[in-house]
């Protein structure tokens, strides 16, 4: 993913995923957040197979509504 970080105008900053533009009001701001979401990009992920094992239900699957 491409993560891009820009001064926009005096005091305000823009954080571009690919075509996904998010506005800081604070250079701060904009890199704390391009840093938990390189920290969150970077964390270890369980695969489909690993996640319906740990009792988790795949999205195809019907759940039932208790009322």
């Amino acid at each position: 993913m491409d993560i891009s970080m820009s001064e926009v105008a005096e005091r305000s900053w823009i954080v571009k995923l690919g075509l996904c533009a998010v506005p800081f009001r604070t250079q701060q701001a904009a890199d704390q957040f391009v840093e938990r979401l390189k920290q969150r990009l970077e964390a270890p992920h369980g695969l489909p197979d690993e996640l319906s094992q740990a009792g988790h239900q795949t999205v195809t699957q019907e759940l039932q509504h208790h009322t």
